[in-house]
Formats: structure tokens, sequence, C-alpha cells
């Protein structure tokens, strides 16, 4: 018969919900979030900053809820990060921050581990070498090639000195008919 209207204000004491880093590099920090209060809200957004920065220089970005880590990429080198999961009130273009925390993004240096780099001069002996070993093989293959064409060209003197003479005329072939005269 009627319409009854009352506005409600509720304050929350505190969402269980936490945030922690999870992997730090010079350039990217993976954080993760757990609780029970993470199923709650349809989407959340991590907020990032330089830790010195003021409150409105927050980067964001909004990951769904069945997200249970997100990492943050194109950060500074060997610099302070506040990180914060928030939710965003619609009405008012402003974040109720869930959890938050610090991270030291690692120096620039640590990019480079486990990377070597070779100098010329190692290359260069490296391929010195491997070209020296196939000149050798070649050399050794050439050599044995010609080893081979002499001893078939010219047979030993003894197999041949040891055989005996037979004339043509003394050969009989099957396949001719003897022709007397």
């Amino acid at each position: 018969m009627g319409v009854a209207i009352k506005n409600i204000i509720l304050h929350i004491g505190s969402v269980d919900i936490g945030l922690f880093p999870q992997r730090v590099s010079s350039t990217f920090v993976t954080v993760v979030w757990n609780g029970t209060a993470r199923n709650n809200f349809p989407e959340y957004d991590i907020l990032y900053k330089i830790d010195n920065q003021p409150e409105e220089q927050y980067q964001t970005v909004t990951v769904s809820y069945v997200y249970r880590s997100y990492t943050i990429n194109n950060l500074e080198p060997d610099t302070n990060y506040k990180i914060c999961i928030a939710v965003k009130i619609r009405e008012e273009d402003k974040y109720i921050k869930l959890s938050c925390t610090h991270v030291h993004t690692r120096d620039a240096s640590f990019i480079m581990q486990g990377i070597y780099t070779t100098s010329n001069v190692a290359v260069a002996v490296v391929l010195g070498i491997v070209a020296a070993m196939l000149c050798i093989v070649c050399l050794v293959s050439m050599a044995a090639k010609k080893y081979r064409q002499r001893h078939y060209e010219t047979p030993e003197k003894s197999l041949i000195t040891g055989m005996a003479h037979v004339p043509p005329e003394n050969l009989n072939s099957p396949l001719m008919p003897r022709i007397r005269s």
C-alpha cells in the first residue's frame, strides 16, 4: 500500500583478506591475496604507487574475484612501493582499502643475475678451435683417400710375381665355339 525508505550507514570494522608479496624483482612484483572475504566482491582493484607519493598518485588495475594473484609490471628498480587491494565505491569514485603491503623492488643488477656476457676473445678462440679441428679432419680424410688410391692402382709386387701366366689362347669360354683351323 505504500513505500518505506530508510538510509542506513554501515561501518565495516575489518574484512578478512590479506595481501602479500610473493615474488619481487627489479621491475615487477607478484602479489597474492587470501582470506574468507575474497569472494564477497565481484571485482577488486589493485592500487600501487611509489611509497612517498600522495594518495591520488595510485595506479589501478581491476581484477576479478576469481584471481588470487597479480603481477604488477614496469616498476622502478630499487624503489619502495605501497600496494593495496581495494574495492571501489562507485557513487563516490573512491576506494575502500581492504589490505595493504609495502614492497621494496630489487636493484637493477638483479635483472642481470644468471646472465653472463661472453667476450669477443673467447668467441674467437672457440671458433678458431672449431676451424682447426675441421681442417685436421679434412687433412686426415684426404690422406686416407690418397693412401687407398695408391694401393688400389699398384697392387703389391709379391702378388703379381707369384701368379702363373696363362696365355689367352688357353682360356676356354663355353659361350664361344672353338674354331679349328
